[in-house]
């Protein structure tokens, strides 16, 4: 007797597997390297870190300007699957140069999400 499972219609999503995206602001979706979404004193906050390039230097005046946030997940063919829209206020910034450290130049952005604003992004796959 063999033993055929089904496969499972889940999928986990990989912590690896997003795209960020500042509408209005253009930051190659490449430079980001991490994003966290937590609560701290009754207020949902979001930070995100990205590195500067070379041949994409980030403006720290333009990440002050960020007030709308799309975060996509991916899934493993990397197509679009789900995420987050939301707005920000009360945007904190921080970058640190410093010769003992052998790490990529970091930016570091935090804002406060507005709760009101914040929503699921998710499209059914069409057949």
């Amino acid at each position: 007797m063999e033993l055929i499972l089904s496969p499972s219609p889940f999928e986990p999503h990989m912590s690896n597997r997003f795209l960020i995206e500042f509408p209005g602001i253009e930051i190659p979706e490449y430079l980001f390297q991490k994003y966290k979404l937590y609560i701290e004193n009754n207020n949902f906050i979001f930070e995100a870190s990205l590195i500067d390039a070379i041949s994409q230097q980030t403006n720290p005046i333009d990440l002050l300007q960020v007030c709308k946030v799309n975060i996509h997940h991916l899934d493993p063919t990397g197509v679009k699957c789900g995420g987050y829209s939301f707005r920000i206020k009360g945007i904190y910034y921080e970058t640190e140069g410093d010769y003992s450290k052998s790490e990529l130049l970091t930016h570091r952005i935090k804002g406060i999400i507005e709760e009101k604003t914040f929503h699921l992004i998710y499209e059914k796959n069409k057949k």
